[in-house]
């Protein structure tokens, strides 16, 4: 697994550890402020059902040998290691728990693109699934990323809309 000073990132060996930047090595304090709002960019969020090419359409099937090997790729083969790094990995009775106590995002933010050539849409529509059974949560989200896997990255706009959108959120109360 890769250590606090790594992040998993595409490149020629796709899914390889890569270091980061010093400024990116800081660890946050110890006792950190709840997240208050959770915004979610194209996933992928269950890494064990990726991994098992669960809920996979014709057009994302040629990808299933990439999908078995990346979470050992970048988490090892400890199973249970891609289960804690999968942001669907949750219990929604405790997270709801959370929300109420203030620990927790009351609201979150899943987009997902429909045209993701790398990401099937059953792991967006998985995380929704899930994060709607958590009683207190507002769930804000949908399909405003449009193109490919990266398109939200490469042309900014569609990222910067998904903050506002969020902030527009934080405005009215939540």
């Amino acid at each position: 697994m890769p250590g606090p000073a790594t992040a998993v990132g595409a490149g020629p060996a796709r899914w390889q550890p890569v270091e980061l930047p010093g400024a990116l090595r800081t660890r946050p304090p110890a006792r950190a402020a709840p997240l208050r709002r959770l915004l979610g960019l194209n996933g992928p969020y269950d890494l064990p059902a990726l991994a098992r090419a669960e809920g996979l359409c014709a057009s994302h099937a040629r990808l299933r040998d990439d999908y078995d090997k990346m979470p050992s790729t970048a988490f090892g083969s400890d199973k249970s290691a891609w289960w804690a790094a999968s942001p669907a990995s949750f219990d929604p009775a405790s997270l709801a728990r959370r929300v109420r106590d203030g620990m927790a995002s009351r609201l979150a933010v899943p987009e997902k693109s429909t045209e993701d050539q790398l990401v099937p849409m059953s792991q967006g529509d998985g995380l929704t699934a899930t994060l709607s059974k958590v009683i207190g949560l507002r769930i804000a989200g949908g399909h405003r990323l449009t193109g490919s896997h990266a398109a939200a990255w490469e042309e900014g706009s569609m990222i910067i809309e998904s903050l506002l959108d969020t902030l527009q959120l934080l405005r009215d109360g939540l």
